[in-house]
């Protein structure tokens, strides 16, 4: 279900992923993104937290079958490991859990593969430990042809970008067989009276 690969390994065959890199010497971090031909922002609708995820990971899942995509690669922008920081909330617990018996070390910081045929279970657990862990890297996705660079943000909302022409017209005409909506303003659509529920930030 899983494939695992270093960082060195997924930067030397994908140098298309974002990432972000600290310079200790001068407290400042360095941002690199590859050059994008266009940028979407897309969510679904649902009455439910637990109903978005599926319907989101659903309609990515076919999305994808629309491009010829069969595998995601997954990779934080920083080095920072994908278990770095326990969490008690049931979903965010049952996600590192699901990590754990996919035989991810705590240490290990680098890139799974997913094949799309396995995503949906593996975007539940990615959102939950995106939004309820203020302390890990944004995790990005990309395809192996390296057409499209994205990332699930901790609203539940795709960040899409696509790296050519080509593709980003493919792209226009993928979102017709979808129930994907595009919105212009990345924002949390089921916690409006504070804090996220279940976040914490390891210190």
């Amino acid at each position: 279900m899983l494939k695992k690969l270093s960082r060195n390994e997924a930067f030397e065959k994908f140098p298309a992923f974002p990432k972000r890199d600290y310079i200790e010497e001068k407290d400042e971090e360095i941002f690199f993104s590859p050059q994008t031909f266009e940028a979407f922002i897309l969510t679904v609708s649902s009455t439910s937290i637990n109903n978005h995820v599926k319907l989101l990971a659903s309609q990515l899942k076919i999305l994808l079958s629309e491009l010829d995509i069969d595998t995601l690669t997954f990779l934080g922008d920083t080095d920072t490991p994908w278990r770095y920081q326990k969490n008690d909330y049931k979903p965010a617990k049952e996600a590192l859990l699901f990590l754990e018996e996919n035989r991810i070390g705590k240490k290990f910081n680098g890139a799974l593969q997913i094949d799309t045929t396995s995503l949906n279970p593996f975007i539940k657990h990615l959102f939950w430990l995106t939004r309820c862990n203020a302390t890990l890297a944004y995790i990005h996705f990309i395809d192996n042809r390296q057409h499209l660079v994205g990332h699930i943000c901790k609203y539940g909302i795709i960040h899409l970008h696509s790296l050519n022409k080509n593709t980003n017209a493919l792209l226009k005409k993928a979102f017709d067989k979808t129930s994907f909506q595009q919105i212009d303003q990345c924002i949390d659509p089921f916690n409006n009276y504070g804090p996220i529920k279940g976040r914490q930030i390891k210190l």
